[in-house]
């Protein structure tokens, strides 16, 4: 997510300098950036969370019980504030943003269609907002429209394969590393037996390597 979050930026900050100003001896002003993420998964989320880039790093150094920690300074990181703004949860946020109360609502009563079976449970969400008058006249207004043009880059059944896919793959990875420290396959044998690529197991025995390195200083 803080990662996703990164590339947003930097695209922005691309987009409001033209191209010769990146090249110019004064020194350009950035707009600070503040990252917010709002959350309305399945799967248990706390009401609040701080993610930072530096999490995701590959080499941190590690306190004596071997876990990693972030060193006083960092070349780079980024902070991204998260909340959890299903409806069951009521955080304080959705009192005070009529539109997030109303999208997590919306979300719920999706929710609600899709377990009672419904056929169409993205039309019994909106009926439901514009029968408790959440947003009436938007959701009224969307009523109209073509549900497939609104709501049809969303497609659940792929998010659910490619949430396999990148199970498989993580099991993959571990699997692969698992053998590395073995030491008594070839890193193609491990390609082969994993379905992983050459030039990925090679990627992660230099990286088992240095973690050996660093365990031993």
């Amino acid at each position: 997510m803080a990662f996703r979050c990164l590339e947003y930026i930097v695209a922005q900050y691309s987009r409001i300098f033209e191209r010769h100003e990146k090249y110019h001896s004064k020194q350009i002003k950035l707009p600070r950036p503040e990252c917010y993420v709002f959350y309305n998964g399945d799967s248990p989320f706390p009401l609040e969370k701080t993610m930072r880039l530096s999490e995701a790093f590959k080499e941190l150094p590690k306190n004596e019980t071997g876990k990693s920690v972030l060193p006083n300074s960092l070349n780079l990181d980024l902070t991204v504030k998260i909340f959890n703004i299903n409806y069951k949860e009521n955080h304080p946020i959705l009192e005070k943003c009529l539109a997030l109360f109303a999208y997590s609502k919306f979300n719920e009563y999706v929710r609600i269609g899709k377990s009672d079976g419904r056929e169409n449970p993205i039309g019994y969400a909106l009926d439901r907002c514009v029968s408790e008058n959440v947003l009436a006249d938007y959701f009224n207004n969307l009523r109209k429209e073509d549900m497939s043009l609104i709501f049809g880059e969303w497609d659940e059944e792929m998010f659910v394969k490619v949430q396999r896919e990148e199970a498989s793959d993580d099991r993959a990875i571990e699997n692969a590393r698992n053998f590395l420290k073995l030491n008594k396959l070839s890193a193609q044998e491990i390609a082969d037996c994993c379905s992983l690529p050459l030039e990925q197991v090679l990627a992660l025995q230099k990286e088992i390597n240095a973690e050996q390195i660093e365990a031993t200083n």
